[in-house]
């Protein structure tokens, strides 16, 4: 029984850096004001993008407070939408 809780645990640490890994393509940096680039995973930008991909980001982006302008989908094949104050 002892095994299986020990595994779990090494299961969830490896879960836990391998999602915060899925955020390294856009290199989100912070200011003062919070976080001037964010970038998330969008299922309208994961390929094929097609041509409402970089739209939906811009909108999502939006909605977070971030400029739809400056928003975009992440150009390699990772399915991240990047958002930029």
């Amino acid at each position: 029984m002892a095994a299986t809780g020990s595994n779990t645990r090494a299961l969830c640490l490896v879960a836990l850096l391998l999602m915060s890994t899925t955020f390294l393509p856009c290199h989100a940096s912070g200011t003062r004001g919070g976080w001037a680039k964010l970038c998330i995973a969008e299922k309208a930008c994961a390929p094929p993008a097609g041509p409402n991909g970089d739209n939906v980001c811009k909108v999502d982006c939006g909605r977070q407070g971030y400029d739809k302008a400056k928003s975009y989908c992440a150009p390699d094949p990772s399915g991240i939408c990047c958002c930029q104050k």
